[in-house]
């Protein structure tokens, strides 16, 4: 674990995946990595597997083909609250090269990654799960978490500068992602919890966007989609990307802080 002090307070962080690994002979992750089958975030095993919906984005942009491919995502949406898109318009080399410098970082010396370390009870940059209580379940992960826009918050200090082409390369990965939210629908699309779990064999890569709302700006139910049949289900918020990480690492859902 590493501690940080701020003010009066602390902030404890989980040990990297490193650190780990090094220790895994001598000292066993504790019960705290460990989720129980059944625990948030976890499918039953018991259950059969299901096909992920697909939504072409090509289609989506067709008028030929739009309306047809915008029942498909309302559907995927408000059963599933994601899917897989094709057509997305970048090429399988460059999706290669986004998970390849994001894999190199990684694997970075601690001391080089350690120089992009997020600020205490800071969000942006290199770090590991803040740790609130002894009880709290951990995630055997190390993140690296960038602001990108609006392009005047961006916080160079924690972009790597290695490997060479990092910025690059996630400038260009986040551009081609700019070219649907459970509490603004009202619980019609879905925001399902969900956990990767490690794999024993090899290392598990993610490289995630997420649309962040200004702290300022209240996020509210579109009232047009509420009736007798389904009333307002939550109240408004602010400062949704705070609630959102403390929920998380706490092993809950952040819309149930809204919820009515």
């Amino acid at each position: 674990m590493t501690t940080e002090s701020v003010g009066s307070a602390e902030v404890v962080e989980s040990k990297s995946v490193q650190q780990l690994a090094l220790n895994s002979d001598e000292n066993l992750p504790n019960s705290n990595y460990i989720y129980k089958e059944g625990g948030v975030g976890f499918r039953d095993a018991l259950l059969p597997l299901q096909s992920i919906p697909v939504v072409d984005i090509g289609d989506l942009a067709s008028p030929s083909t739009a309306q047809q491919e915008l029942l498909k995502l309302h559907s995927a949406l408000s059963s599933w609250g994601f899917f897989q898109a094709t057509n997305h318009g970048m090429t399988s080399l460059f999706l290669e090269k986004v998970r390849e410098i994001s894999k190199q970082f990684f694997e970075l010396p601690m001391e080089e990654k350690q120089k992009y370390a997020r600020e205490p009870n800071g969000i942006e940059g290199y770090g590991n799960d803040v740790i609130f209580s002894e009880n709290q379940r951990l995630d055997w992960t190390d993140r690296v978490y960038l602001k990108v826009h609006p392009e005047d918050q961006r916080n160079f200090k924690a972009w790597p500068q290695k490997p060479n082409d990092f910025r690059s390369i996630v400038l260009q990965y986040t551009e081609s992602l700019r070219k649907l939210n459970e509490i603004m629908s009202n619980g019609i699309f879905q925001s399902p919890m969900h956990r990767a779990v490690i794999n024993a064999e090899k290392e598990r890569l993610t490289v995630a966007m997420f649309c962040m709302p200004d702290p300022e700006k209240e996020i509210k139910p579109i009232y047009k989609l509420a009736n007798e049949s389904r009333p307002i289900l939550y109240r408004p918020v602010k400062n949704y990307v705070d609630i959102y990480f403390q929920y998380y690492q706490q092993g809950k859902r952040a819309i149930e802080a809204s919820k009515i």
